[in-house]
């Protein structure tokens, strides 16, 4: 197998799991909302449930209007930097599960009125699959970028 191929592959992976995640997350909704009980417990203080949440992250209160206005905004954004990144040859696989998240929730607002979370931690918030693809991604984009600029300093410094 030579060198382009083995990159094909590799750089294939994190496409692969954000669809394998999303589709878990899709199917994880539907199942939420077909639950014969208020929530199942899946270990102390954290269970499955369903919560449609028509308000922005963590439940705080905007407009519905201006919330869904703002998300298109958001994942443009992120399709052009994910564009720019692809011609940079920068790690673009962040982006892609941010996009893939915030569109996963923004089908949710469209066809059911608010984001539907299912995972529920005691006494903070209940949350979803995409939820935690999103917010890991931006870790990952924020950790990398905080990595480039210390690798930078010490290049200038020496």
């Amino acid at each position: 197998m030579n060198a382009f191929n083995k990159t094909i592959k590799k750089s294939a992976i994190p496409y692969l799991v954000a669809v394998f995640l999303i589709a878990v997350d899709r199917y994880l909704k539907v199942l939420s909302q077909n639950l014969e009980t208020d929530s199942v417990s899946l270990a102390k203080n954290f269970s499955f449930t369903h919560a449609a949440n028509s308000a922005a992250a963590f439940s705080l209160p905007i407009n519905q209007i201006f919330l869904i206005g703002l998300i298109v905004v958001i994942i443009t954004v992120f399709g052009w930097s994910y564009y720019r990144s692809v011609k940079a040859g920068l790690a673009e696989w962040p982006l892609v599960w941010i996009v893939l998240g915030a569109v996963s929730n923004l089908f949710d607002r469209f066809a059911y009125g608010g984001v539907l979370d299912y995972l529920a931690v005691e006494y903070f918030t209940v949350f979803n699959l995409a939820d935690v693809m999103i917010c890991s991604a931006v870790a990952i984009l924020i950790f990398g970028k905080l990595k480039s600029n210390r690798a930078n300093a010490l290049r200038i410094k020496n």
